[in-house]
């Protein structure tokens, strides 16, 4: 696969996105939207995992089951992502962090996911209420993704690296 570059090419961004450098990526697949709060009710159902219906999630996970579950650990996630494969039978996974940066640009040079305009895409702080909001409900990015850029954090499989020292570069 050819490389693609990741972190920043920008001067206005935040000193741990850059400097901007080469990563080779082979061909992967992404979800559309972020995993959705009914997606993650039926794994817990499915698997027994009554122990994370605790009050914290009930708090945090209350806007409707086709919004972004949220306060999840990323050992859940796993779990979620094991639950999915066998349910599924496909080869789920969390994404590279330079996957997820990659997916995010979408062939782009934006400021944000898709766009240079941050209500279009999405969701934050000053325009959502400070909650949770339907997943897609905002513009997708050129390769048909949504809320890449705000709505709820998302977990990636590989750790952040600080000034991409020991990063990995394939």
């Amino acid at each position: 696969s050819p490389p693609c570059l990741v972190g920043s090419p920008r001067t206005d961004t935040h000193h741990n996105e850059t400097p901007q450098h080469s990563v080779r990526i082979p061909a992967f697949q992404l979800g559309k939207t972020e995993v959705t709060i009914g997606q993650f009710k039926q794994f817990i159902t499915d698997s027994g995992r009554s122990d994370l219906m605790n009050e914290n999630f009930r708090k945090y996970n209350s806007f409707g089951d086709d919004t972004p579950v949220v306060r999840v650990s990323w050992n859940d996630a796993q779990d979620f992502i094991t639950w999915l494969n066998q349910t599924e039978g496909k080869g789920h996974r969390l994404p590279s962090e330079a996957e997820w940066e990659y997916a995010c640009r979408a062939g782009g040079n934006h400021t944000f996911c898709g766009s240079n305009d941050v209500d279009s895409v999405a969701w934050h702080a000053f325009n959502s209420g400070r909650f949770p909001q339907v997943v897609a409900s905002k513009q997708a990015n050129a390769w048909g993704l949504h809320d890449m850029s705000g709505n709820a954090s998302e977990w990636v499989q590989d750790l952040w690296h600080k000034n991409y020292d020991g990063a990995p570069s394939d």
